[in-house]
């Protein structure tokens, strides 16, 4: 579970909310989100629907990838 939660404190800066639900409970009452980031390997149809609810909700949505010559992340906004 504490994987789940928590990060390295080298992403720290990125301020970044990890929200899950167990079970069936009711939904919290969140504020809206500015932009959404999909992971490096998220599987097509999970991103497929995350790309189809944020856009629909005019969200900007980026796609994180790893970089060729190094060991970093960076990202590109799907248009």
């Amino acid at each position: 579970m504490y994987g789940l939660l928590h990060k390295s404190q080298d992403w720290d800066y990125e301020k970044e909310w990890r929200i899950f639900q167990l079970g069936n409970k009711e939904t919290m009452k969140l504020p809206k989100p500015r932009k959404v980031f999909l992971g490096a390997n998220m599987e097509e149809e999970t991103k497929s629907r995350i790309i189809e609810i944020a856009k629909s909700k005019k969200i900007p949505v980026f796609q994180m990838r790893l970089t060729a010559d190094r060991y970093k992340f960076d990202y590109y906004q799907i248009k």
